[in-house]
């Protein structure tokens, strides 16, 4: 796989060249194989703001897309382009990570708790009707005497 992100590069180089760059070019220009270009361009097209298509995908042929910058790109690249979302997925990543860690650990303090009270339920039951009992005998106890 490609070590190096070359998306941003060939955003720039679309933007700044205004023509149609095929898939076989970009693999020249860059020494990377169709197949790695190929990947990349499908990562750039599942791109958009706000619902548009970061680039224009003319045709695809077999094995090469013919590719070309449309009126997002340069918004896109403005807003910092693939680096940016990428740091975005990684903090959105790591946001659900602890979240998900944080109800892990909720879920384990509840069944700690549930545990607890399945095993004292009964006992702490006992204890208040016994009491109760008790005070209800000298309630009686103590208006029989005042009698």
């Amino acid at each position: 796989m490609i070590k190096k992100d070359y998306r941003d590069e060939i955003l720039t180089l679309l933007i700044s060249s205004k023509k149609a760059w095929s898939t076989s070019e970009l693999a020249k220009k860059y020494k990377k194989t169709n197949n790695q270009i190929n990947i990349l361009i499908e990562f750039m097209l599942d791109e958009n703001i706000n619902g548009y298509p970061i680039i224009d995908n003319n045709k695809f042929d077999g094995d090469n897309y013919t590719i070309k910058a449309n009126r997002y790109s340069e918004q896109y690249k403005f807003q910092g382009g693939f680096t940016i979302s990428a740091l975005e997925a990684k903090i959105d990543k790591h946001k659900s990570e602890k979240r998900q860690e944080k109800e892990d650990i909720k879920l384990e303090n509840e069944l700690k708790l549930s545990n607890w009270q399945v095993k004292y339920y009964w006992l702490f039951f006992i204890i208040a009707v016994v009491g109760g009992l008790c005070g209800v005998i000298s309630l009686v106890v103590s208006i029989s005497k005042g009698e």
